[in-house]
């Protein structure tokens, strides 16, 4: 598993995050990790969260401690910029 420090220091990969939580996202700023997820795998179709380390995509977002995460209704997982 990659650290959150080397997670961060990898340019490509918290662009990659940022863009996908930020096309995915609403009006609001919060975006459903599924629909992060789906962007992801549509827009860099090489990209696997199992080369960091980490099962889900979900767990790599929360290892880099960028994002807000909240979960909702006890399942649905939202994430959101905090710089926006």
């Amino acid at each position: 598993k990659k650290t959150t420090a080397q997670l961060r220091q990898n340019t490509s990969l918290v662009r990659l995050l940022r863009t996908a939580v930020d096309q995915a996202s609403g009006d609001d700023g919060w975006a459903n990790m599924g629909q992060v997820a789906n962007y992801i795998s549509n827009n860099n179709s090489s990209f696997s969260s199992i080369n960091y380390g980490f099962r889900r995509i979900s767990d790599l977002i929360k290892a880099t401690d960028l994002f807000k995460v909240e979960l909702r209704n006890g399942t649905a997982m939202y994430v959101r910029d905090p710089r926006r």
